[in-house]
């Protein structure tokens, strides 16, 4: 007599059950991994311009120049917008005065171009005007005494992801913080009697 050997399997409200749970799964999956490649770029970004700065005062005071970065869209000159990347190079004019711009026979020192979705942008906390170019002296200062702060920004404009760094007229740059607890990290400087002025940053 045949043995009949009997074979078991997946019913068709288990696997509908399966595809349930995992879907459920992926949805939630897919917007943290979002986030947090979102996340990357931006402190990606931060870093590289951390460094850059960090870079170009240590150029200037090694070099004894004036030494200035400036944005870039093609690599080789210098334009308004910091999205394409930037320029670092020694920056004497022959007017005299450090204009941000590289002219011709000015020695490049460094070239990065950006191809991520992170916006960059570089502000005047005095006066909220955007700054094309970032001039340090040669002594490290910021040259004429400015100050500046980088806003790095999700190409979607959400604040939460929003990250920054502060370069005092010492020419010392930090980190931004989310000082106050509220989610949004904040630009932070002195104010004109000297006590601390938190601004979130906001893209």
């Amino acid at each position: 007599m045949k043995k009949i050997i009997p074979h078991s399997g997946f019913t068709l409200i288990e696997l509908l059950v399966t595809l349930s749970i995992a879907a459920i799964l992926v949805s939630l999956a897919v917007p943290m991994m979002t986030d947090t490649n979102k996340t990357q770029s931006i402190r990606s970004l931060q870093r590289e311009f951390h460094n850059a700065l960090v870079y170009a005062r240590t150029e200037a005071v090694a070099r004894n120049q004036v030494v200035s970065i400036c944005a870039s869209s093609n690599g080789a000159s210098c334009s308004t917008e910091w999205g394409g990347g930037w320029l670092i190079f020694i920056d004497n004019s022959s007017t005299g005065y450090a204009d941000g711009v590289l002219d011709t026979g000015e020695a490049l020192l460094r070239v990065n171009e950006y191809t991520g979705r992170a916006i960059a942008s570089v502000v005047d906390p005095d006066d909220s005007s955007a700054k094309s170019a970032i001039v340090f002296s040669l002594r490290g200062l910021m040259y004429d005494s400015t100050r500046a702060y980088v806003q790095i920004c999700p190409s979607d404009a959400d604040d939460g992801f929003a990250r920054g760094l502060m370069l005092e007229r010492s020419g010392r740059v930090s980190y931004s913080r989310d000082s106050d607890g509220n989610g949004v990290h904040d630009r932070i400087f002195e104010d004109d009697s000297g006590a601390p002025d938190n601004v979130d940053l906001d893209c």
